[in-house]
């Protein structure tokens, strides 16, 4: 008479007997490869992390990575001229990438397109040439670019109480240097002095005619208030309202002038103006204006009407 069996009872025979030639590390929730347990120690992984942190840092070591800066002139020649510059990165041989990058500058704002590098990339910015910058005579720059990559190693070895996980964090920093030197041109304090009067007629009879006078920044620095105007026909006035002058800007005032009565010719003012810059006066050319004398017309009298 043959014995009744459950069904999972040949299953369960035959799984028994695959952990008794496979081992048990078939079967767990996490099997090696090969489907062999696990018999790494603590002291293999330890020989392993040192392994494999040997090679990182070999292949980091073999990283050269370069910084240049060029800038789009080469010379700057006045106050408030916009360089722009580009800083180029280079990752040599490129075989591994470097993440976490940035540039810096102790003068340019740098923008950078992407936080990684594998082989060569450019970042940009742009400067403002001050007055310092003038006096000087140069700018000089000091870029640096930083890199800074995470690494983490592992191994799994297993002890009394289990299968444990050894770990390791490894973090390599690249970085290079660069500078860069423009020259600027020669200091220039110029003035340029124009006018105008409104009108530009009398008739002798006395009238009220307005000046008017445009001063520009033709040099390459910074001026500075007063910008006082010495006039032949009355006395000096200040022009503006305090606030300096950039190269290339302009600013414009007036003054009135009465003609008396019984001139008879032409009225010519003449004047320039006198400011400031940082190692001391810089003076306008001469400039002027003229109210022409213009006869007024006479009317005739009438003739007389004879009965």
């Amino acid at each position: 008479m043959f014995k009744k069996y459950s069904p999972f009872f040949i299953p369960m025979i035959i799984l028994n007997l695959l952990v008794l030639f496979l081992g048990p590390g078939c079967f767990d929730s996490s099997p090696s490869i090969g489907c062999h347990e696990n018999t790494n120690t603590l002291a293999n992984c330890n020989d392993q992390i040192a392994e494999d942190e040997k090679a990182m840092d070999d292949k980091f070591s073999a990283i050269n990575l370069t910084l240049t800066v060029s800038a789009d002139k080469s010379t700057f020649t006045r106050v408030g001229e916009i360089i722009n510059y580009t800083f180029t990165v280079t990752n040599n041989p490129g075989t591994t990438a470097l993440n976490n990058f940035s540039v810096s500058d102790d003068k340019v704002k740098v923008s950078c397109p992407y936080t990684g590098i594998r082989q060569t990339t450019s970042c940009t910015g742009s400067y403002t040439v001050t007055e310092a910058d003038m006096e000087l005579g140069k700018i000089e720059d000091h870029a640096t670019v930083k890199t800074t990559t995470n690494s983490l190693l592992q191994c799994d070895y297993v002890t009394g109480a289990g299968s444990q996980t050894l770990y390791k964090n490894l973090t390599y920093v690249k970085t290079a240097t660069a500078s860069h030197t423009i020259s600027g041109a020669s200091i220039l304090p110029a003035m340029n002095l124009t006018m105008s009067v409104d009108p530009n007629t009398h008739d002798g009879l006395g009238k009220t005619v307005t000046f008017q006078y445009t001063i520009k920044n033709i040099g390459n620095i910074v001026l500075y208030p007063s910008f006082s105007i010495d006039n032949s026909l009355f006395n000096s006035i200040d022009c503006g309202s305090g606030e300096s002058l950039q190269p290339g800007e302009s600013i414009n005032c007036s003054a009135t002038y009465t003609i008396d009565a019984g001139i008879r010719w032409d009225v010519t003012n003449h004047a320039r103006v006198v400011a400031k810059y940082y190692k001391g006066l810089v003076w306008s050319n001469n400039a002027s204006a003229t109210v022409t004398f213009s006869s007024p017309a006479v009317t005739p009298n009438p003739e007389p009407i004879l009965d």
